[in-house]
């Protein structure tokens, strides 16, 4: 049986992508403390479906398509940055993606077509978010630069991109030594 890496995801549009370049080249000196995420692979994830069999991957198509049938194109807005788990111990750094109903809407269809088909929903409530970086180590960066985070949301606190959605798509995620390359097997266009 052969598996793959799998997830659904909403590309970032290329003005977006240059918007957040400039956001995270504002961290570029602290690469000892934190590793950036490459543009490359900035996306909004709607459904991750982890390691799954290549032989569904037909099917997983199929329920894709009847999600898409009930949806047209729709905006969506990055805005802020912020941490996960939380502002007091930050490990990941992102640009926050406000919920619209079209984009909640489009999560729960996926979701629900995807449990149907017997994959788990997702335990977590829905927080869309594109990843900046991770902290790999919190406390030196926090001795080294103390008001880090602070600043960090303070910048954030003037960004803001909207964008239109014109599609979603079924991506692989090939795990390497030097960070995850994301492989597109279909896009579903509105």
């Amino acid at each position: 049986m052969y598996k793959l890496r799998l997830f659904i995801a909403i590309d970032i549009d290329s003005t977006g992508i240059e918007k957040i370049s400039l956001l995270q080249e504002k961290f570029k000196n602290l690469t000892k403390f934190i590793r950036r995420t490459d543009k490359s692979t900035w996306h909004l994830t709607l459904k991750f479906l982890g390691e799954q069999d290549a032989r569904n991957i037909p099917k997983y198509i199929e329920l894709c398509e009847s999600v898409k049938q009930s949806f047209s194109r729709f905006s969506i807005t990055l805005k802020g940055t912020s941490a996960f788990p939380n502002l007091n111990y930050p490990r990941i750094l992102f640009v926050n993606v406000i919920k619209s109903d079209y984009l909640c809407r489009l999560y729960n269809l996926l979701e629900d077509a995807f449990e149907h088909y017997g994959l788990p929903k997702e335990k977590k409530s829905f927080s869309p978010h594109v990843t900046l970086g991770r902290i790999k180590e919190l406390d030196k960066l926090n001795h080294s630069h103390p008001s880090f985070i602070l600043d960090f949301i303070k910048l954030g606190g003037t960004f803001e991109h909207c964008f239109e959605v014109t599609c979603f798509t079924l991506y692989q995620s090939i795990l390497k030594p030097d960070g995850p390359q994301y492989k597109a097997i279909k896009s579903f266009i509105f």
